[in-house]
């Protein structure tokens, strides 16, 4: 078994580059929400209502493996330094203010390269506040307006 899929939910998976921080993002005002860093936990996926949920490294690898297959990444442990690769200095971030999910305030970061990053917010009492890496998708056209771009990466 996956050494990732035998972690806690909540364990923070590290960057490639080193640490646990996959990127910033900056002050959104339209938002009204602070600065944070990006995260990537081990994550959780379910199936409700015959929909899938979910967040994290479960959630992508349940619901994206075979997308997963194609670009090479056969384990969940390819998984972090894949999304490291899409998350960049410059990269922007949109918001769908008519989404189904929009009061969550989740934002979608757009690498044209190879789709999108869904992250949202989170505020926890160790971390503090944070953007946590909620999903990955191939679709490479973001919808909603420009609310920011991503202001720091590891390299």
């Amino acid at each position: 078994m996956s050494r990732i899929l035998e972690q806690n939910s909540n364990w923070l998976a590290p960057h490639p580059s080193g640490g646990e921080v996959f990127g910033q993002v900056p002050v959104l005002p339209l938002l009204e929400q602070p600065s944070g860093p990006i995260y990537l936990r081990a994550g959780n996926h379910f199936v409700r209502n015959g929909m899938p949920g979910g967040y994290g490294i479960r959630h992508i690898w349940s619901g994206k493996q075979a997308l997963l297959y194609s670009r090479g990444i056969f384990q969940p442990e390819g998984v972090p330094a894949y999304l490291a690769n899409l998350i960049s200095i410059g990269a922007p971030l949109f918001h769908d203010f008519t989404h189904r999910t929009a009061s969550k305030k989740r934002i979608t970061l757009l690498q044209t390269r190879d789709g999108t990053v869904v992250l949202e917010p989170r505020q926890e009492r160790e971390l503090g506040f944070q953007y946590q890496i909620v999903t990955w998708t191939p679709r490479i056209r973001a919808k909603g307006i420009l609310v920011g771009t991503v202001t720091k990466c590891p390299r």
